[in-house]
């Protein structure tokens, strides 16, 4: 980019990237070359537009993560790293930039936050599973003993059964939850 940050030079790479032939480009500014969503963001940030501005003249590297406009329309995420070219009276001459497509970067950071989220999920799942596990041991046990002591003709014994066999439902629930949680291994059944 010149001075005014209008391009006055773009690769071959750039071209493949974005779509746009280096004749299309050259001579225009490059807040063209950037979303226009984005150009908004960081035009009305006046702020950050003197912080970035003050960094650059300073001779730092400076790397963004942009979307930048693609011929074909839809706009594509890349770092731009961006160098000023500084006289020796500390003017700016111009800026170098590379850009990198970082799509397949951000899509793998995304699959592994999903699978961390997962990961949570599932020790929550097994944390609560063991807990409920431990109190559905208690009534089973309980009721295991009050059925015991009662006879085929008490007029509570299908309470208890009842009991017994929710209690029994429930121990299912919670194999799936640990088998979920990673804690249990996975039994198929046909």
């Amino acid at each position: 980019l010149d001075e005014n940050l209008r391009f006055d030079y773009i690769s071959p790479s750039d071209e493949k990237f974005r779509g746009f032939k280096s004749a299309e480009v050259l001579g225009t500014l490059v807040w063209d070359a950037i979303d226009s969503a984005e150009v908004r963001r960081v035009k009305n940030d006046e702020h950050y537009l003197a912080q970035e501005k003050e960094r650059v003249q300073s001779g730092h590297s400076r790397t963004y993560e942009l979307h930048l406009r693609r011929k074909e329309g839809d706009p594509v995420l890349a770092e731009i790293t961006v160098t000023a070219y500084i006289d020796a009276g500390g003017e700016i001459r111009g800026y170098h930039g590379k850009v990198h497509d970082i799509r397949e970067r951000r899509r793998l950071e995304e699959e592994r936050s999903k699978v961390e989220r997962l990961q949570s999920i599932g020790t929550l799942a097994g944390g609560i599973a063991h807990d409920f596990n431990n109190i559905l041991m208690a009534v089973m046990g309980y009721g295991s003993l009050l059925q015991m002591k009662m006879t085929d003709a008490d007029p509570l014994r299908p309470f208890v059964n009842e009991i017994l066999s929710g209690s029994e439902k429930a121990a299912r629930l919670t194999q799936t939850l640990l088998a979920f949680s990673r804690q249990r291994p996975v039994v198929l059944k046909p």
